[in-house]
């Protein structure tokens, strides 16, 4: 079955239901223990019942999205345990993980104390996230974390090449000469979201800029590769022998191909530039061109230049970033004049693909506890992976049911 095709059961399309979602989503992690020892939110959860597994460790990417994830059910439902969780996430995020002496923030923490102090650009993008939701929802102590967290991600870029570079030391001296397009995609959704808090425009236009220098100056057609060296050459046997490189995997990611469509429909929302939509369309059919297995559902994690699968297992935030993508895609194109009763429209074409996903999703990713497994093998069983500290509370699929809220649904 494809994107499109008559059939598909239709889900996601109650507003009501996907608020439920992401609340419940969220819940798990606002009740029982948490906040956990150290004052913030553990994000290793058994998804399968909510226990917590692996306490005491908080990752800077898990800390910030724990501070994003209950802004945005305040947002959209605002249960009375939200908006207190968001305050007590940031007072951790900027407490513990940030570093008021030397800038910026502690990679890894166990308990309250820094055990990794490298300044990390993507963990960074998501401290500005967090701070840009927590402003934009008026949490204590939001307006002046976005500006810290603002001043502490400008120091990784670079305006040689109008892009973001990827770490320092601890003492941001020795900058690592590696470059990825992954932090500059998150660090192009934080000032999206500082935009949508500030109201500056300087935010919304470098978003704007560096969504079109990694996916159209950067892009090899409509593909996007993951690593690059320090003047930004395409960096093809980077991490050729760690194909399962928890942040740095090598091979086309599906997944950040869909990640990039949704966030080229979220800057057409705000900025006047005509190549944002059909960039979007082009990033989203790549990603099911080379990603998405027909028979038994799902995007392969990773595929090589050749188009051979490298990795394929299935990973739930792909499949959410192509919910939200295929959600904004249905809104975008009804608003350049599709015609939403046309089976053949490009509207009905996404609609097809946010009702597939979603139903995928339910068979596949959700839990009992309506969390969602990390990720499954081809044929969907669940792979569970307690190897390093967890930093996926639930970010992927709230953001997917706050696409569907904002695009589809209302």
């Amino acid at each position: 079955m494809t994107g499109g095709e008559t059939g598909v059961p239709t889900r996601g399309t109650d507003p009501a239901a996907l608020r439920d979602r992401a609340a419940r989503i969220l819940q798990v992690y606002a009740s029982g223990p948490d906040p956990g020892p150290h004052g913030g939110y553990l994000a290793g959860r058994d998804p399968q019942t909510g226990e917590v597994v692996g306490a005491g460790t908080s990752h800077l990417v898990a800390a910030a999205r724990f501070v994003a994830n209950f802004c945005v059910v305040d947002r959209l439902c605002g249960p009375n345990w939200a908006i207190d969780a968001a305050e007590t996430a940031l007072s951790f995020l900027r407490e513990v993980h940030g570093d008021s002496h030397r800038g910026g923030y502690h990679w890894l923490v166990d308990g309250r104390e820094p055990v990794d102090s490298r300044r990390v650009c993507y963990g960074h993008a998501f401290a500005v996230l967090a701070c840009a939701r927590a402003a934009e929802r008026g949490v204590p102590g939001g307006e002046a974390g976005l500006e810290e967290s603002l001043t502490a991600l400008n120091r990784f870029f670079d305006h040689d090449y109008d892009l973001y570079g990827s770490a320092f030391d601890p003492d941001w001296t020795d900058e690592e000469p590696y470059r990825g397009q992954n932090a500059n995609m998150h660090a192009c959704e934080a000032l999206l979201a500082a935009y949508e808090a500030t109201g500056e425009a300087a935010h919304l236009d470098r978003a704007a800029r560096i969504a079109r220098r990694v996916t159209v100056h950067l892009a090899s057609g409509d593909r996007v590769w993951e690593h690059y060296t320090a003047d930004w050459t395409p960096d093809m046997n980077y991490n050729r022998d760690t194909e399962r490189s928890r942040f740095r995997p090598w091979g086309y990611q599906p997944g950040h191909h869909l990640e990039w469509a949704k966030l080229c429909c979220e800057l057409d929302i705000q900025h006047d530039d005509a190549w944002f939509v059909p960039r979007a369309r082009a990033l989203f059919d790549v990603a099911v061109e080379m990603g998405w297995e027909a028979r038994r559902g799902g995007f392969a994690y990773t595929i090589a230049p050749n188009g051979d699968v490298v990795v394929p297992d299935r990973y739930g935030w792909a499949v959410a970033e192509g919910i939200g993508a295929a959600a904004r895609l249905a809104e975008r194109t009804r608003e350049v004049g599709a015609d939403a009763d046309d089976r053949e429209s490009p509207t009905a074409h996404y609609r097809g693909w946010y009702d597939q996903l979603w139903a995928y999703a339910d068979e596949t990713f959700v839990a009992p506890t309506g969390c969602w497994y990390e990720k499954v093998t081809p044929d969907g069983d669940p792979i569970v992976d307690l190897n390093g500290p967890a930093v996926e509370p639930g970010y992927h699929p709230v953001g997917a049911c706050l696409a569907g809220v904002e695009s589809y649904a209302e």
